[in-house]
């Protein structure tokens, strides 16, 4: 029997429970929870999941482990940590690039580990929540289409710097936003310190604005006006990125957990599986995860996933 840990240390997202309650109902494993993410790995605050309750998946979103900040450096977090997981035959991690530099530390301190990305996370793979979460995202926004016709207002999606653009545009795409306004601070000037078409100055901070074919009749002109002019009454600005990381797992969403499981399943019994990060930075394909039977790629929001998964190694 595998003895192992499972760590949410960053932003909780749906799918999570789902995966660890799958994980934890296996025959083969015995699963301990890291209580509050990097603070209970580095006080080895520990707790097992029991079989008895652990055998259906949940629909509630978020984690049920809690996440916490570093009390410290990352690296001491987790030398403190791997005192703690020496009788363990490894950890998994669910998150994002902290829990990527994490993974990697640990690896290089020659301990097992295997990350997996969640929703939120720069990592390109398709991840646990992402389905969750676009449907959320939608209905938000289709409840600001229909207040916004009311007001004869437009619908406005500012886009962040560490947001999931890609989740974020395809929502807008899907239900018509009017406007979508990438937003990067840090970014407003090129090398030569000379603003560019794609770096522009203004008092609203606009970076770039992408328009909807829905709305072809609106200018590229009017639309900044729209913001730049002073016109809010006209604007619903749409933001519900926080909302939708607490939203209701869905069934596509369990059911991906209940396959990556699977999938995990098979690569920790191989006798050398070493340390593996499911990213585009250093990865081990997961081809054999998803390509199972039961897992209906289609039924999702990335019909072409599987053509996108090729290759990959172990962390060296």
């Amino acid at each position: 029997m595998l003895k192992l840990a499972v760590i949410t240390p960053e932003k909780p997202c749906p799918g999570m429970n789902a995966f660890m309650l799958s994980l934890a109902g296996n025959d083969d494993i015995e699963l301990w929870g890291i209580l509050d993410g990097w603070l209970g790995f580095g006080s080895g605050r520990f707790s097992k999941f029991s079989k008895t309750v652990s055998k259906k998946p949940s629909h509630c979103g978020g984690s049920f482990l809690g996440s916490g900040a570093l009390p410290g450096s990352l690296k001491d977090t987790l030398l403190l940590g791997v005192e703690h997981l020496k009788d363990f035959n490894g950890l998994i991690i669910l998150g994002q690039e902290t829990s990527l530099r994490a993974a990697q530390l640990l690896n290089a301190m020659a301990m097992r580990v295997l990350m997996i990305p969640t929703v939120g996370s720069l990592l390109k793979w398709y991840v646990l929540g992402t389905d969750s979460v676009l449907s959320a995202l939608c209905r938000f926004l289709i409840s600001c289409r229909r207040i916004a016709e009311l007001q004869e207002a437009l619908v406005v999606m500012y886009l962040f710097d560490k947001c999931e653009k890609t989740l974020l545009a395809r929502a807008a795409l899907a239900t018509g936003v009017d406007l979508v306004v990438l937003q990067s601070p840090s970014h407003f000037e090129n090398e030569t310190n000379e603003t560019t078409e794609l770096h522009r100055r203004d008092s609203s901070e606009i970076v770039a604005v992408i328009k909807s074919s829905a709305h072809s009749r609106i200018s590229k002109e009017e639309m900044f006006d729209v913001i730049t002019k002073g016109s809010q009454q006209k604007v619903v600005k749409t933001n519900g990125i926080e909302m939708c990381f607490h939203a209701r797992t869905s069934r596509f969403d369990i059911r991906f957990a209940k396959t990556l499981v699977e999938g995990v399943i098979r690569l920790l019994k191989e006798s050398g599986w070493g340390s593996v990060v499911l990213s585009n930075k250093k990865v081990l394909s997961i081809e054999s995860i998803l390509l199972s039977e039961e897992f209906d790629c289609e039924a999702g929001f990335c019909p072409a996933l599987l053509s996108r998964l090729s290759g990959g190694k172990f962390l060296e």
